[in-house]
């Protein structure tokens, strides 16, 4: 069995007020499953304003970047048996009844275009073959967000 951590913290957003501690709870997140956890460092990947590529991949943390090693590390590398977990630290926003996790470039005056649906996250997290799935989620509310809308409904269901 093999652990897997796929973790992304934003502090920097182009679109919105920075965050102050996103980048650090996944940095910290990352460190602990290392160092205490026992999960294996190639194998516990970390998308944050400021980490270095990984595998040679890019891991800034825009909306392709995380769907893209979303889908390679659900589709190519998790197999069944295995343990993944997944932590997001951002912005969150809910629009018309959905959740959307706002990656660095999220923009919410068009969030079709720019944001990563919830429901999608856990499309993929569900059709990987892993035996145990964690999602960890800290979505920080945007000021854009309708005072109606709660972040977190949709996703509760």
């Amino acid at each position: 069995m093999r652990r897997w951590a796929f973790t992304v913290g934003i502090d920097q957003y182009q679109f919105l007020q920075p965050l102050s501690y996103a980048q650090q709870d996944a940095q910290e997140l990352r460190d602990f499953l290392v160092q205490e956890a026992g999960f294996a460092p190639e194998e516990c990947l970390l998308l944050a304003d400021a980490s270095t590529p990984h595998w040679g991949q890019s891991t800034i943390p825009d909306r392709q970047t995380i769907q893209r090693w979303l889908d390679l590390l659900c589709h190519q590398y998790v197999q069944s048996g295995d343990l993944l977990c997944f932590f997001f630290s951002g912005y969150g926003v809910c629009h018309q009844g959905r959740d959307y996790l706002l990656p660095i470039n999220g923009n919410p005056a068009d969030l079709d275009g720019t944001a990563i649906p919830l429901d999608y996250v856990f499309q993929r997290l569900r059709a990987t073959a892993a035996s145990e799935v964690l999602v960890l989620l800290d979505m920080s509310r945007s000021q854009s967000s309708l005072p109606n809308e709660t972040i977190g409904a949709q996703t509760v269901h």
